[in-house]
């Protein structure tokens, strides 16, 4: 019949259009597969392909339609690759997990968060001031907000670092994806992806609109924040200043104003 033709021609066409849809998904995890493992579960992709490849059993043994089969089984080869990429990335974490002593950097990361503003209080002409002025995340009354104020580094500057022995900047462009427009200013000169990253004290100003993180972060950041970034051995830290810096949060707008102080694991700035 012309019509059952037809069908399996479009059904065939369809596993194409299906195949070509992994590789997005593939190309991130390849580029960012530190990313890939925190937004794809290996859990879920584990369960998926397993279903998958009982479907492919079906169709070889039951059903015996060759376009549904060939179909089918490219599509758990696919799985196949993601879950490989997948389980890549979780070795080389636990890996780089276990030289650092994760434990021992997240001590030494709350302590210094503790102790930066008396030491930069100690530093500036004007202790009292300082001391007044800068808020430490863990004093916000609103815990979306200090939620926001934790993981700022982790919204704004990890994701532009790539390697962790020798780091460079990533494209912005590439990191982050932006209704409008997006401006990442370094020591006051836009980023030259590849370059190296500057040892602190640096200055990184970030200015976006609508912004999300390129492999599936948090959706419509926008706004504008300066990151005065601090030298320290355990932890990437940094006084933040925010100008109307925005993320919606369960549906509310949780805005950031004020300037305060944060930090990062510095294990937490390896490839991706």
């Amino acid at each position: 019949m012309p019509d059952r033709d037809l069908l399996q021609g479009l059904y065939l066409a369809s596993g194409l259009v299906l195949l070509v849809g992994y590789g997005p998904q593939l190309r991130q995890l390849m580029l960012h597969p530190d990313a890939g493992v925190k937004a794809c579960p290996l859990s879920s992709w584990l369960l998926w392909t397993g279903c998958r490849v009982v479907a492919l059993m079906y169709c070889a043994g039951v059903v015996r339609d060759v376009a549904l089969t060939v179909i089918v089984g490219l599509d758990v080869g696919a799985r196949l690759a993601v879950l490989l990429l997948l389980a890549r990335a979780r070795a080389r974490r636990r890996r780089t997990a276990g030289a650092l002593g994760a434990g021992r950097w997240m001590l030494l990361g709350l302590v210094a968060t503790a102790l930066l503003p008396l030491l930069m209080g100690c530093r500036s002409r004007d202790a009292g001031t300082a001391a007044q002025a800068l808020v430490d995340v863990t004093e916000a009354a609103e815990p979306r907000v200090a939620w926001l104020q934790r993981h700022a580094l982790n919204l704004l500057l990890l994701p532009l670092l790539e390697g962790s022995d020798d780091p460079r900047w990533r494209d912005p462009h590439e990191v982050f994806e932006c209704d409008g427009r997006l401006s990442v200013l370094v020591d006051g000169r836009p980023i030259v992806p590849g370059t190296r990253v500057p040892v602190p004290p640096s200055t990184l100003e970030w200015r976006g609109e609508g912004c999300a993180l390129a492999w599936g972060g948090p959706l419509g950041l926008s706004g504008h924040a300066t990151l005065r970034l601090r030298e320290s051995p355990a932890a990437l830290m940094a006084e933040v200043l925010p100008e109307g810096l925005v993320l919606p949060m369960g549906g509310v707008p949780v805005r950031l104003e004020g300037r305060f102080l944060t930090s990062a694991l510095a294990a937490a700035s390896d490839d991706r």
